[in-house]
C-alpha cells in the first residue's frame, strides 16, 4: 500500500511541475506579447492598443485557470468544509506561519497583476493531508486574477516545505487551513 501511495504522490508531483512549467510559458508569451504591444503603438494609447492589451491579458488567465484545473485533476475531489476546525492541534508550516507568508509575497508574480491602485483580498483555503501533503487549494476573493494568481503561488510553493498535519487528541488528521492574503498594487 506504501508503494502504490508513494507512486501516485510522485506522478501527481509531476503532473504539478508540468503544469507549473505551463505557467511560466504562459508568463513568458505574455510578456512578449506585452512587450510588442508597446513597440507597435510606441506610447500611443488608443481602443486598439487597449483592445488587444485586454485580449492577452485574457489569455494569460484563461492560461492560469487551465493549468489549475490539470493540477486539481491529479487531486483526490474532497469535501474540504468537513475538516474545518476538526482537530485540537491546528497544522503547522515547518519554518513558522511568517516564513511562509513571507514566501509568498516572494513568488507571488506581481509582474501578472493589472490591478493598479488597487488593495485586493482573498481567502485561501487549502486541504493539509495526515502526512503534511497539501491539495485542495482554492482562492476565493472579488479578484478574479489576483484569486487565480494566488492559487498559482500556492501550488508553485508547496514543495519549498513541509507541513505538520493537524492533530486530534494526538492523532496526526486532515485539515483545512484557510489563509487571508491582503496586497496592495500601485
Amino acid at each position: 500500500m506504501k508503494k502504490v501511495f508513494a507512486l501516485l504522490s510522485i506522478l501527481s508531483f509531476i503532473l504539478h511541475e508540468a503544469q507549473l512549467a505551463k505557467v511560466e510559458e504562459l508568463n513568458q508569451t505574455y510578456k512578449q506579447k506585452s512587450k510588442e504591444i508597446s513597440e507597435k503603438y510606441d506610447k500611443v494609447y488608443s481602443i486598439d492598443r487597449k483592445k488587444e492589451e485586454v485580449k492577452i491579458i485574457m489569455d494569460r488567465l484563461e492560461g492560469y485557470e487551465l493549468a489549475i484545473k490539470e493540477i486539481q485533476k491529479a487531486e483526490k475531489i474532497v469535501d474540504v468544509l468537513r475538516y474545518q476546525n476538526q482537530y485540537t492541534q491546528p497544522p503547522e508550516y515547518e519554518f513558522g506561519i511568517n516564513s511562509f507568508r513571507s514566501m509568498i509575497g516572494q513568488y507571488f508574480n506581481t509582474d501578472a497583476v493589472t490591478l493598479e491602485g488597487s488593495v485586493v483580498r482573498t481567502m485561501v483555503r487549502f486541504l493539509v493531508h495526515e502526512h503534511g501533503n497539501v491539495s485542495n487549494i482554492t482562492a476565493i476573493g472579488d479578484y478574479r486574477e489576483f484569486n487565480l494568481l494566488t492559487t498559482i503561488t500556492f501550488y508553485e510553493i508547496l514543495n519549498k516545505g513541509k507541513w505538520k498535519p493537524a492533530e486530534y487528541n494526538g492523532i496526526a488528521v486532515r485539515s483545512v487551513l484557510e489563509v487571508p492574503i491582503t496586497m496592495k498594487f500601485e
